[in-house]
């Protein structure tokens, strides 16, 4: 269940790391540019950007997902076997990680971000 939770927590890393060298990028690029984009320009970097931002999230609930059912699992076998978690253990980090209040937040940062791009993609150069 550790092996499984520190890949899985490894898996997140990965995707966050993805998304903010990404982000990063289109937004310095953005910026750097002196001139307007074109409405083409416009349309397509907001839908490739939505593309990418509803993968990412696609991604990360699969992620907490598994998490969940990790969770659950530990639960189940820990009032099968009436285990004692170890206080501030792995285990009962575990077993108090709620993976869809996680999953709302990250969600929430991302749809900010993926505002805050298109809202510069279409905001007018002087």
């Amino acid at each position: 269940s550790c092996g499984s939770r520190a890949s899985l927590l490894g898996s997140i890393n990965t995707i966050w790391n993805v998304y903010v060298f990404v982000l990063l990028g289109i937004v310095g690029w953005i910026l750097a540019r002196t001139q307007e984009f074109e409405i083409i320009q416009k349309i397509l970097i907001s839908i490739v950007f939505t593309i990418f931002n509803t993968v990412i999230l696609f991604y990360f609930y699969d992620a907490y997902s598994d998490i969940g059912r990790v969770r659950t699992e530990l639960i189940a076998h820990r009032h099968a076997s009436n285990l004692i978690v170890v206080k501030n253990g792995i285990s009962d980090n575990l077993v108090s990680f709620d993976p869809i209040d996680r999953f709302l937040s990250v969600a929430t940062f991302i749809i900010m971000f993926w505002l805050f791009v298109v809202i510069i993609v279409w905001a007018k150069k002087h």
